[in-house]
């Protein structure tokens, strides 16, 4: 498959992935095209992979980017973490980009975009204690993330499966 038909399902991936719903928010004016802008050039390649310490390094890498690619305002862990894990997803989904970029041998790595839907579907599932309590997008620190990833990943292999796919239930469960 030619690099430039490639490009654009990328760029159409960045589109279909982070809607305005996904950023929402009182100062989240610029977010949307700059995030998608960023998606767009970011380089698929590096998260193919079944090694997850590459993978997580490159979760975390990509995340330091973003985040300074957003309008100053928006300069948030939770909020470019999300974005990214929404792409992600959806370039996963995608079956020309991930034949492209062996997405597939990462699957069991990418993470549960996190929200309140789904900060919810975890925590209505977990002890008490386990996560923390949700706070919103934007207030998410990196190590609360991790709690959050850490229980997601607990319950989706109860249900077989990888976290990132835990967001098809969760999101169904609004309401």
């Amino acid at each position: 498959m030619s690099k430039g038909l490639l490009q654009q399902m990328q760029q159409r991936t960045a589109g279909v992935a982070v809607v305005p719903s996904a950023v929402r928010g009182p100062e989240s004016k610029g977010v949307l095209p700059k995030a998608r802008a960023f998606l767009t050039q970011m380089n698929l390649s590096a998260f193919g992979t079944d090694d997850r310490r590459r993978f997580d390094r490159e979760l975390n890498r990509q995340t330091k980017a973003l985040t300074a690619a957003l309008p100053v305002k928006e300069r948030h862990f939770g909020l470019a973490r999300k974005v990214l894990n929404l792409f992600l997803r959806e370039c996963l989904y995608n079956a020309y980009l991930a034949e492209e970029y062996d997405l597939n041998r990462a699957e069991m790595h990418l993470e549960l975009p996190l929200d309140s839907f789904t900060a919810k579907g975890v925590r209505s599932r977990s002890p008490e204690d386990v996560v923390p309590r949700w706070i919103g997008v934007r207030m998410l620190t990196a190590e609360a993330s991790k709690a959050y990833q850490a229980r997601a990943d607990e319950l989706a292999a109860e249900e077989g499966f990888a976290r990132v796919h835990l967001d098809l239930y969760y999101w169904t469960e609004r309401g």
